[in-house]
């Protein structure tokens, strides 16, 4: 029997619930607008990177590399320790990069996304990137060991069958990014006699950077007095 003057209730129902569907809504169209607008403040990040990296003179000690097995086999060459910072600089500052180390052949191979490096379907470079290539600058350059030879190439990867065409459109994509990064290095300090970029057929949205580092005999080395 149903009392006048009372209104039923569906049963569950909950008064506060479209409240809390009105705030849910407010707060994803603010995290919408903040991923709008943070295009728009990439060249601030780049100059905060920039500062951040001055102040610390790109000195960063996880890049050295005091392992025992490498310790107990002796003093550690000086092309040995700049594989080594290398390194341990891209993997503690890039996610998902490969790193393969030869130190017979004195080789070390870096393997990384070309859109790590790269906004999305165009030649400029992205923010993030900016301290890696400035240390790795500052580690091929002013605070590489005087005995030690290194040269480093960058390969930008491209489907194999279009390599042809890709070499003769000097608008390409890939081509275009190569530049742009030769430059970027060049401009951070990378001696450019020891740097070279290029495509390489068959890796398709990857970059590798292979680093060839080797010692001086020491009949090579600068005499004090000499």
């Amino acid at each position: 029997m149903r009392l006048p003057g009372r209104h039923a209730r569906p049963v569950g129902s909950d008064p506060n619930i479209v409240a809390l569907l009105s705030l849910k809504l407010l707060l994803l169209a603010f995290f919408i607008l903040l991923t709008a607008i943070s295009d728009f403040e990439e060249q601030k990040v780049v100059l905060v990177v920039g500062s951040i990296n001055d102040a610390f003179d790109g000195q960063v000690q996880a890049e050295q590399d005091f392992s025992p097995t490498t310790a107990a086999l002796g003093p550690i060459s000086g092309s040995a320790r700049l594989a080594a910072r290398i390194s341990n600089l891209f993997k503690s500052t890039l996610p998902a990069v490969r790193v393969d180390r030869n130190d017979v052949l004195g080789e070390l191979r870096i393997e990384l996304t070309t859109e790590s490096l790269f906004r999305s379907d165009e030649p400029e470079l992205r923010a993030a990137p900016a301290v890696l290539f400035s240390r790795l600058a500052r580690a091929m350059g002013p605070e590489r060991p005087d005995a030690v030879e290194a040269r480093l190439e960058v390969l930008i990867g491209v489907p194999r069958d279009d390599l042809s065409r890709i070499a003769s459109a000097p608008s390409e994509l890939a081509l275009r990014r190569a530049g742009v990064l030769a430059r970027d290095l060049a401009r951070r300090g990378v001696p450019g006699a020891d740097l070279s970029v290029g495509l390489l057929p068959g890796l398709e949205g990857r970059t590798r950077l292979i680093l060839r580092a080797s010692d001086r005999p020491e009949s090579d080395a600068p005499v004090d007095g000499s």
